[in-house]
This record gives structure tokens, C-alpha cells and sequence, in this order.
């Protein structure tokens, strides 16, 4: 495992939250950190590839989807990430959690003006409730949310329902 690797993963997921976090509590907004954060990233994949679980472990792994899937200032960069997460899932299924490509896919779906397919993006209405974002094929959402161990969606409807001020997306909750 590459620790340097991981640690520098780990420190940009932690600010990508902390501003998060700062943005729920006191509406402050940094999209230079949001760009500092993908241009780091892409860095890195050009020169270690993409971050899976042998190479940086769990955490770091993920941390490098988050701030993917934050990077929605270039879709172009979450397509290729796309790519990069399916080549190394045909090589190894447990090296990267599957959720999180469905999660990016729908990301970049819905950033096309496209319908989402896994049911992963919600919006938060005025009321301060999450929405559920259109969906392309609701009949077999639940068949494609399995393929990547989502639960089914009413689970996590029922969730979104209770949140009146939701601070963040549903976790990709496992089944």
C-alpha cells in the first residue's frame, strides 16, 4: 500500500468535507478548493493510476470518488474517472466499492441533462426534504441498484422522507 499516497488523499477528502461542513453551518462556498482538489487528483491518477483499495486502502479509495464526484466544474475528468473505475473493476471486482462508480454515473448523468439510472442523487426541496432526482428506468431500479449492493430504494427513500434538513446526500448504504 502506498501510504504517502493515502495520507495525501485523506488530507484533500478531509478539507473537501470541512468545507462541506462550513458551507451547511455558515454558507461559506470554496470552488477554488474544489478546483485545487481535482487538479490534485488528476495528478496523482496520471501518475499512480486510479486510487483503488490495494493501492491506497478503503479510505483513501473512497476519498478519491468524493472529490470526483465533487468535481462536477469538470465532467469531462468525471467521464474519464468513469473509465478508470470500470477498467479497474473488470481486473479486480473488490478493488474499488462498486456504489461509488453508480453514484458517479448518475452524477454525470444528471450534469448532461440526462436521467439518472441507479437512483443515487437527490436534491433538496424548499421544505428542506430530499427529492429524489429523475430516474431513467424506475421499474428496474432496484435490479441495477443490486448490481452495485444499493439497497432497494424504497429503504432509502423511507430515510430521504425523515431528513427535513438534509446536510448531505444518502450514503450509499449497503444491503
Amino acid at each position: 500500500m502506498n501510504k504517502k499516497l493515502a495520507l495525501v488523499i485523506h488530507k484533500m477528502m478531509e478539507d473537501d468535507l470541512a468545507m462541506r461542513r462550513r458551507f451547511d453551518t455558515e454558507g461559506v462556498w470554496d470552488d477554488e478548493l474544489d478546483n485545487k482538489n481535482t487538479a490534485l487528483l488528476k495528478t496523482l491518477i496520471a501518475t499512480h493510476g486510479w486510487p483503488t483499495i490495494p493501492m491506497v486502502g478503503k479510505k483513501a479509495s473512497r476519498g478519491a470518488w468524493l472529490i470526483t464526484q465533487h468535481a462536477d466544474h469538470d465532467v469531462s475528468f468525471q467521464k474519464k474517472a468513469i473509465g478508470l473505475i470500470k477498467e479497474a473493476l473488470v481486473v479486480d471486482p473488490k478493488c474499488i466499492d462498486g456504489a461509488n462508480l453508480a453514484y458517479l454515473i448518475d452524477r454525470t448523468r444528471l450534469s448532461e441533462g440526462k436521467k439518472q439510472i441507479y437512483g443515487t442523487q437527490f436534491k433538496v426541496t424548499k421544505s428542506g426534504r430530499l427529492k429524489l432526482l429523475p430516474v431513467f428506468n424506475i421499474k428496474k431500479l432496484n435490479i441495477l441498484r443490486a448490481a452495485y449492493d444499493l439497497c432497494p430504494i424504497e429503504e432509502i427513500l423511507a430515510v430521504a422522507d425523515k431528513h427535513k434538513q438534509a446536510k448531505a446526500e444518502p450514503s450509499p448504504k449497503k444491503c
